[in-house]
């Protein structure tokens, strides 16, 4: 979900972006993580440190994280300054199929079957038990990377406008609105794509690959159908699922997401 300020850019095509993960996510913060996907940097705070990261946020035009406007309250600060994406789960429970019980939607979930990544995010009990130590480097990269999964997360959503979650074989694509005006989804790049015959430049993750990393590849759009995106890459055809797609721009012309 969007949080609009009173004042936008309407492109956000040159906006500055940050993802803030703070523990815990509602009240005032015990560490901090602010990951800039705009250079690669990412830091963990505690203690008297937070101070310092909450002025680093005005460096930014749009935050993300999971309840963003819960965090920078409990920061004091004022949320209506910033562009706020909250990329929590879009429903807290669905059913899987008719007449069973619902099953509760976690971020882990949304992790594990939309992005193929196996991550667990700190939790307020493993704050308050490192706090002592001061932030030993092992728990500081834990929430460095729970900043960085998180915009992983925010990427694809913002790039399908949905996400997917399984249960038990069956599987389920919820819909977000984490793309900010101006910005092309995965539609508008394979559209604009096979009708000017541009290259796209994908990431994406090969079934036969497993929970491997996504492989990077050039291509030309063939066709487009509802589940699948057939691609030429250098003379190899290649059907590849939508939701497989983690990343996608165009090479020719304009780049997109």
């Amino acid at each position: 979900m969007i949080d609009q300020p009173p004042v936008v850019n309407p492109t956000y095509s040159s906006a500055r972006r940050a993802v803030i993960r703070a523990v815990p996510g509602h009240g005032a913060p015990r560490a901090i993580a602010l990951f800039d996907p705009g250079s690669g940097d990412c830091h963990a705070m505690c203690g008297p440190a937070i101070a310092t990261g909450a002025a680093m946020l005005s460096d930014f035009d749009v935050l993300i994280g999971m309840n963003p406007r819960g965090m920078l309250e409990g920061l004091g600060l004022d949320p209506a300054r910033w562009r706020t994406v909250d990329i929590r789960p879009p429903v807290r429970e669905i059913p899987f199929a008719p007449r069973s019980r619902p099953v509760p939607i976690t971020p882990e979930m949304l992790f594990r079957h939309t992005l193929g990544v196996a991550h667990r995010l700190v939790t307020d009990g493993q704050v308050r038990h490192h706090l002592a130590s001061r932030m030993s480097k092992p728990f500081a990269i834990g929430l460095e990377d729970d900043a960085t999964v998180l915009f992983l997360l925010y990427r694809y959503g913002a790039l399908h406008r949905r996400v997917r979650v399984e249960h038990r074989g069956r599987e389920r694509f919820l819909a977000v609105d984490w793309t900010l005006p101006g910005e092309s989804t995965l539609d508008d790049i394979l559209a604009g794509a096979k009708s000017s015959g541009a290259r796209v430049a994908m990431m994406f993750r090969p079934p036969e690959f497993g929970g491997g990393p996504p492989v990077p590849i050039e291509c030309r759009i063939v066709d487009v159908a509802e589940s699948d995106v057939t691609v030429d890459a250098k003379g190899k055809v290649l059907a590849i699922p939508r939701w497989r797609i983690d990343l996608a721009f165009l090479i020719d012309g304009r780049s997109d997401q």
